[in-house]
């Protein structure tokens, strides 16, 4: 598990260049690792759990996933998956549009389990910021703090 953390701060790191900003945000999920993963594993899945989502699209170019994601603002973003680790759950992509103020922008998403019915979220990223650096971590900051509040919400919230 440590293992695949270094891993995938590395890449970010090096995908994002010497210059990277890095963020990274995590929430407590009461509910079993395989549950969350079942939330978050689908690459498109997120529209189903981010509050400022509209819809997600799946495509492959024959090597890679790429999903594009409408904001509810109207925002686009490109983003190809370029690491997937099930057994381990959790995936890395690599931005290729984005209305956030950044630039080699690469994020990865893992459930870490904390216990039988608990886990930790991870959403981290490494990127060059378009302009100031609190500006690009803040926007990237919020857009991950609010879907880890709606992934938390969807899951602990008993279906009516």
């Amino acid at each position: 598990m440590r293992g695949f953390l270094a891993a995938a701060l590395a890449l970010l790191c090096s995908a994002s260049g010497a210059l990277a900003e890095k963020v990274m945000d995590r929430i407590e999920i009461n509910a079993t690792a395989d549950a969350v993963w079942a939330a978050i594993g689908d690459f498109c899945g997120i529209q189903n759990w981010h509050p400022a989502v509209a819809s997600c699209e799946v495509e492959s170019d024959g090597k890679a996933r790429i999903r594009t994601v409408i904001l509810k603002d109207g925002g686009k973003l490109v983003e190809k998956e370029i690491n997937r680790n099930n057994l381990g759950r959790a995936y890395s992509y690599k931005g290729v549009e984005t209305p956030l103020p950044v630039e080699h922008y690469a994020a990865t998403i893992k459930v870490l389990p904390i216990g039988k019915t608990k886990v930790n979220v991870l959403w981290m990223s490494a990127f060059k910021p378009i302009g100031p650096g609190a500006a690009a971590e803040k926007s990237v900051s919020d857009l991950y703090v609010a879907g880890l509040k709606g992934l938390k919400a969807k899951i602990e919230t008993p279906a009516r």
